[in-house]
């Protein structure tokens, strides 16, 4: 599995930013499996992936993810990924 590093989660949020959150699933589901390893709690990729739960809470969602994964840190720049799927 890719590991993110600050800035490829800067990459997605952008991609994200553009596109919406449905636009890139794949990464999506990465980052959730991420973040849960960086303790954050299985609810919060929950939301970000349900596309039933409010465009807000889903982006809230992301960025307590994001913050989570870039705050683990240890992962080299170089492992970015390729496709923002």
């Amino acid at each position: 599995m890719h590991q993110y590093d600050t800035a490829t989660l800067i990459d997605l949020a952008e991609a994200v930013d553009t596109d919406g959150l449905d636009a890139h699933v794949a990464a999506l589901f990465q980052l959730a499996d991420q973040a849960v390893e960086a303790g954050v709690h299985p609810v919060v990729p929950q939301v970000m992936l349900d596309v039933t739960e409010p465009w807000v809470a889903r982006v809230r969602a992301f960025t307590k993810a994001s913050s989570a994964v870039s705050r683990r840190g240890g992962v080299r720049s170089d492992q970015r990924t390729a496709a923002l799927v």
